[in-house]
């Protein structure tokens, strides 16, 4: 992600904290390098969410939302250039009130 890319992202979330916007800064800390945003990586869970709801037709005035995410914990760093992969579980489905409930994780 170009570096100006970074600092649109950061502005549109409001955080621009020197792991995500300075270089140089980060080039001195034990990371080496700017970190991505962790609200970029569960904008990459709401895709998911959205691509599975999609392929269920809504009923008639029906709208898809997303309720929500719990637990959400960023164990590892993730940087520019990385390759992140989300797998989205389905792990129940209740049909009478329409809803799902999923396992998400993103690996890098």
């Amino acid at each position: 992600m170009p570096e100006t890319i970074s600092h649109l992202f950061a502005g549109i979330a409001g955080d621009r904290t020197p792991s995500h916007v300075n270089r140089s800064f980060m080039e001195r800390s034990c990371f080496g390098r700017l970190q991505a945003h962790g609200v970029l990586l569960v904008g990459f869970m709401s895709t998911a969410a959205g691509i599975i709801a999609a392929r269920t037709p809504p009923e008639a005035n029906e709208i898809t939302v997303a309720l929500g995410h719990d637990r959400i914990r960023f164990v590892k760093p993730v940087f520019r250039g990385d390759t992140v992969i989300t797998l989205f579980r389905v792990s129940t489905v209740d049909t009478v009130r329409r809803r799902a409930s999923a396992e998400i994780e993103i690996t890098n």
